[in-house]
């Protein structure tokens, strides 16, 4: 994680670090509540309430571990998917595009129109050698109009990022806990230590889709265990005492055991994560069907939306979309993230 390079930087404000803290107990308390609700669904309250039938038992034991293949599977795509400039196509990578000067000081003005400069007559030729091409023998593989590197090079959509010192396209932000831009950067997600962006935001819309699936689910394994072990009854308004009841009990009657105190915690923080996941979920799909990030639906900023949903939906989900959501996989994703 490039959290940890926060500590060890030099001009890392108290701020910063106060950032990245959160950001490491953030990421803690993810695994350790996925962890103990994991554990308590599938060993104490599944057993317990469908003991008497075993196919009731496998079916929610196969369902329980589905949902946590799909959580920590999308968890480890998000960490270790690299959506940072370093991960641009060769075309990007020449030193004369990409790096702007091999020493760290900051680009002048002067430096950014030559480098500008530089790419506008890179695309230039490319476009001369398209024509002559295509003149010649269309629709010839290497050359196409229709391949991704002819897309890629097709308009100048480039930004100057005065920390990187280095040329990338536009929708590319910096981020000052990341120390690095991210293609298409949405935000920088507190529960993962890493930012969002154009090759692994898929993978975090699935983990919220199934973490909100998860979440609700354990809402009701728990329900149906706390009914039945501890014999405490649901109505319209347990939602508001179920948790003040439990602490007055523990507290001052000593008539609620810690045990008890355990699921009724994890019970409430269940329902947060549901409804913070189905939050996140909503948004992410919104701005994605709209083709924004989430700086630019709050900016009103349409330049790079196409014009149908379902193009800006495989732009974020790729080509083989339909195989992600069932199973995670790091599939391949054409583009920059800039259209």
């Amino acid at each position: 994680m490039g959290i940890f390079g926060v500590f060890g930087r030099n001009g890392s404000n108290w701020r910063l670090k106060a950032l990245a803290i959160w950001n490491l107990i953030a990421f803690s308390y993810f695994c350790t509540l996925t962890s103990v609700t994991t554990y308590l669904v599938l060993f104490e309250m599944i057993p317990f309430i469908f003991g008497e039938f075993a196919t009731s038992v496998m079916k929610h034991d196969i369902f329980t571990c589905f949902i946590l293949l799909q959580v920590v599977g999308n968890v480890v795509l998000v960490i270790t998917t690299d959506s940072s400039i370093h991960n641009l196509p060769p075309l990007w990578n020449k030193p004369e595009i990409r790096n702007i000067s091999s020493r760290k000081r900051k680009t002048t003005d002067e430096q950014k129109k030559n480098l500008v400069k530089i790419s506008n007559q890179s695309v230039t030729r490319r476009k001369d050698a398209d024509k002559n091409v295509n003149s010649s023998s269309a629709g010839t593989p290497e050359m196409d109009a229709k391949s991704p590197l002819h897309s890629e090079t097709e308009e100048i959509n480039t930004t100057v990022c005065d920390s990187c010192n280095a040329l990338a396209p536009k929708r590319s932000h910096h981020c000052l806990l990341c120390n690095e831009c991210i293609l298409k950067r949405d935000h920088h997600c507190f529960f993962m230590c890493t930012c969002i962006g154009f090759y692994n935001q898929k993978y975090f819309i699935l983990w919220c889709f199934y973490m909100f699936i998860g979440s609700f689910y354990s809402l009701v394994i728990i329900a149906m265990y706390l009914k039945k072990y501890f014999n405490i009854s649901f109505g319209m308004f347990s939602l508001l005492t179920l948790l003040p009841n439990t602490l007055y009990g523990w507290w001052f009657e000593s008539s609620v055991i810690p045990y008890q105190l355990l699921i009724v915690g994890v019970f409430y923080a269940c329902l947060t994560c549901g409804l913070a996941a189905a939050g996140f979920f909503y948004w992410q799909l919104y701005i994605v069907l709209q083709g924004q990030t989430t700086y630019e639906a709050w900016k009103g900023i349409l330049t790079y939306s196409n014009s149908e949903m379902l193009c800006n939906f495989k732009d974020v989900f790729g080509p083989f979309w339909y195989i992600s959501i069932f199973l995670p996989l790091p599939l391949p994703q054409k583009g920059l993230g800039v259209y």
